[in-house]
């Protein structure tokens, strides 16, 4: 028999057959065993992005905008650089610590390893004015309120322009509230964006109807306290301590970045599959947001002051 149909002949044999598909089944599986096993290959698949959103919407209490989620992503990426960089210099011997307690360990190094010099003054009075907006006193406002909840808009809009400058009417001085030197903020925390800039860009003394999520009230704007530009040599320490904790940042970040570099992060998943990852988390909490009251007020900046009665 020829040399060729031998083997035709013999590559034909089932059993023969079998084995090849084996061999190539276990070499494939070898393979990607071994990239997966590699430490310094890193995969981040739908689930894990999933996980994270669901992170996100139980500590924020709503869920994350796209760019969020590669913020997210990233943040994730790297602390599981931190956690198997701390692993491999063996971090973990000796004790069961969470996967948090090894990152904040490789975190620790790193800050460890920052080195400060007290910037001079003239370097802190460049950042000051490039960030003198965190300095300044705003503008802030005295203003006063009292709920309407029971009147339609026309009746609330009817009742601002009656009592115009006057002072609340008998009935509802008992509920009027009233606010000193505050900022805009808080004012937009109570009665949203634009009700808050048509309230204050209101002649002094003007009563408007405005609504919250209460319903409709009255409000006006009693003073406008003018701005107060901060003063280098009296804001001098707080702004040090924001820029050497800015300056830490940094130089944690080119660590990192020198770290990370050792280390490829595999997207498992498309950009356009986020929706679908967002609408199966969403609709496995009943589009619920549960986020802890304390923390998210402690988030917000709110306060007593911001709550309408």
């Amino acid at each position: 028999m020829p040399a060729k149909k031998y083997w035709v002949s013999v590559l034909r044999e089932p059993l023969l057959q079998f084995l090849l598909i084996g061999l190539v089944l276990f070499a494939l599986d070898h393979f990607f065993s071994n990239s997966r096993s590699d430490p310094k290959q890193i995969y981040i698949d739908a689930d894990r992005v999933a996980w994270l959103v669901g992170v996100f919407q139980e500590g924020q209490g709503r869920l994350p905008e796209p760019e969020e989620i590669e913020n997210l992503i990233i943040k994730w990426g790297q602390n599981e650089v931190f956690y198997r960089e701390a692993q491999a210099l063996g971090l973990d011997q000796g004790d069961e610590m969470m996967r948090s307690r090894l990152i904040l360990k490789m975190r620790n190094i790193l800050f460890n390893r920052i080195v400060q010099d007290p910037p001079s003054d003239e370097v802190l009075k460049q950042w000051f004015e490039l960030n003198r907006e965190k300095y300044d006193i705003p503008e802030r406002y005295s203003f006063e309120q009292f709920p309407i909840t029971e009147l339609s808009e026309i009746a609330a809009q009817s009742l601002a322009v009656e009592i115009g400058t006057n002072g609340s009417p008998p009935e509802y001085q008992a509920q009027t509230r009233r606010y000193q030197r505050r900022p805009i903020a808080n004012v937009k925390a109570l009665f949203g964006e634009n009700n808050a800039q048509q309230l204050v860009d209101s002649p002094v003394g003007q009563w408007r109807a405005v609504t919250s999520n209460k319903g409709w009230h009255l409000a006006r704007i009693t003073k406008r306290h003018a701005p107060i530009p901060a003063q280098f040599d009296e804001v001098k320490t707080k702004v040090s301590k924001a820029f050497m904790e800015i300056s830490a940042d940094i130089q944690l970040v080119e660590m990192a970045g020198e770290i990370a570099d050792k280390y490829q992060l595999h997207r498992e998943f498309e950009r356009d599959q986020l929706p679908q990852i967002i609408a199966s988390v969403e609709s496995s909490t009943g589009g619920a947001t549960r986020a802890d009251s304390r923390t998210m007020k402690a988030r917000a900046g709110a306060s007593k002051d911001n709550q309408v009665n």
